[in-house]
């Protein structure tokens, strides 16, 4: 471990104890190496029905705020950008933090797509029906920091413990940058399809989004469902639904005329959100920071020269700084158990 700490990495590994004379620290490094001539593939647990999501979201009292205007009130299940109360994009939700902060508080449950960008401020997680797309940078307002090496965890929990979080969670993909633009598929294609992408089985509840009984691999086929194209009003200066088109698997259910007007020119940058979805985190990004954490089943990120990825260690059940945040992610393949109950008096 002297050699360790004498390299003084800033990108290092947090240690156990954390220094010659620290404390110990529950997930840190403590020296061992392990080589494995082969790993066993893990079984990732879906995100299931969002019901139980949508009863959270409804005790908590969630809301996602912009501008102090309340944007969404514990779940979204109205009418999308199209602003037709029986549109394709009905329950689609367009979240753009760039002039003003998005600010989430407790879980969100989206019964359609997300499409993000912007700082978001505050502590929570969207739960996405289908897609999450990201079309620029998202940002913390106010972002937590871990000095490294840290010698003195214990203030360094208080510090961070108010500090933003945002979850994102998809029954869908997860899609980065800008799916319309030239280069885009022809960088990311051959891996969201085969022989790079393996059939999986697919969770019964993502039958209604074209993932039924074996997904063959292929995400960029059609769907079954269907997406809204915009026309641009000159008169009115703003993008009107005009028709509807076949929808495929990495697509949004807003359509391509919008996504390319919400997002940004330039390649994302950073992103400050665990990521998580049922099926893929696809896209072409720039040299990007990831902040939190990304799990998904199966990944074709396309980078500019270098990628980092920073796992948040609030999300750590053993950590420290691992405190009681509302992300609210599947944690095992198996049916929820009750753990303990009691009766509480009105």
């Amino acid at each position: 471990m002297t050699e360790y700490w004498a390299l003084d990495n800033l990108r290092a590994r947090p240690t156990t104890p954390t220094a010659s004379d620290g404390l110990l620290w529950a997930m840190g490094y403590d020296g061992t190496c392990h080589l494995n001539d082969y790993n066993e593939p893990l079984d990732m647990p879906f995100l299931g029905d969002l019901d139980a999501y949508r009863e959270i979201a409804n005790t908590w009292g969630s809301t996602i705020k912009q501008n102090g205007k309340v944007l969404v009130d514990a779940c979204h299940s109205g009418p999308g950008p199209s602003g037709l109360a029986s549109g394709a994009d009905k329950g689609c939700l367009v979240l753009d933090g760039t002039t003003h902060p998005i600010v989430i508080d407790g879980p969100i449950v989206v019964d359609g797509d997300v499409i993000i960008k912007g700082t978001v401020t505050g502590q929570g997680a969207i739960y996405a029906g289908r897609n999450i797309h990201i079309v620029g940078n998202v940002t913390n307002g106010v972002p937590p920091s871990w000095p490294k090496p840290d010698t003195k965890p214990e203030q360094t929990v208080k510090k961070n413990e108010k500090k933003d979080m945002l979850g994102l969670a998809a029954k869908g993909n997860i899609v980065l940058g800008n799916y319309t633009a030239d280069g885009w598929m022809s960088s990311v294609k051959g891996y969201i399809t085969p022989p790079f992408v393996k059939p999986y089985a697919c969770d019964p509840s993502d039958a209604s989004i074209g993932y039924s009984g074996t997904f063959g691999g292929n995400y960029t086929l059609k769907d079954s469902g269907t997406k809204v194209e915009y026309v641009y009003n000159t008169k009115k200066k703003l993008w009107e639904p005009s028709s509807t088109s076949d929808r495929r698997y990495y697509e949004s259910t807003v359509g391509n005329r919008k996504i390319t007007q919400l997002a940004q020119s330039d390649d994302i940058t950073r992103v400050d959100a665990v990521l998580y979805n049922n099926h893929a985190t696809m896209g072409r990004v720039g040299q990007c920071q990831f902040n939190g954490a990304l799990v998904c089943r199966d990944e074709g990120i396309i980078y500019n020269r270098s990628v980092q990825f920073n796992w948040d260690i609030r999300l750590g059940s053993t950590s420290p700084d691992g405190i009681n945040f509302f992300v609210f992610l599947p944690m095992s393949p198996a049916t929820p158990r009750v753990i303990e109950w009691q009766e509480v008096k009105p």
